[in-house]
């Protein structure tokens, strides 16, 4: 039996979004995380210790740095520098994206610019809760049973399940390559 994903395109740059209330209450919460966050890194600087979405105790890394990977990793001034030029647009594209979620948190339908928004959204907040899980790109799945983290290991293979739903209903329009031109 095949799984209904909650996103579906319905016409050409209109797509259906199947939520529950629940569901829409959890990710406005993480929006509201995520926005928190993301403003009070920039208030303290990127440099500065962790943000407001810290890992678990003791973790002293910082998770919304995993949505600035490095450019230059090896040379300092060419970063700053990288960072000086394209950071301010980066966070205004991600507080653009959060709040066009927010606005349409509750909407059944979205047109094609709020499920990209969302796509974008939903993947910096799986990106941020994974580096606060500790999770890296090539970890099994953890067992569920005695971990502290349960929830929110579900609520990140969820957004997992979600971005690839948006992905699907985004390109599903595109043309199959392996179909010839005629």
């Amino acid at each position: 039996m095949a799984v209904r994903r909650p996103v579906q395109r319905i016409g050409e740059e209109r797509f259906s979004v199947r939520l529950d209330d629940h569901e829409r209450r959890i990710l406005g919460s993480l929006i509201d995380e995520l926005r928190d966050a993301l403003r009070d890194r920039e208030e303290r600087g990127p440099d500065a210790g962790s943000s407001g979405w810290s890992g678990p105790a003791g973790d002293p890394g910082d998770p919304v740095a995993r949505l600035y990977p490095p450019a230059f990793p090896d040379d300092p001034d060419a970063e700053a520098a990288w960072s000086d030029l394209v950071r301010p647009s980066l966070d205004d594209a991600r507080t653009r994206r959060l709040e066009r979620m927010e606005s349409t948190l509750m909407a059944d339908e979205l047109d094609e610019t709020a499920a990209s928004a969302w796509l974008g959204g939903l993947n910096d907040m799986r990106l941020v809760l994974g580096a606060q899980l500790g999770i890296a790109e090539d970890d099994p799945p953890a067992a569920r049973g005695d971990d502290p983290d349960a929830t929110r290991r579900v609520v990140f293979d969820y957004l997992g399940f979600l971005v690839a739903s948006f992905v699907d209903a985004l390109t599903d329009d595109l043309a199959d390559p392996g179909r010839a031109a005629g």
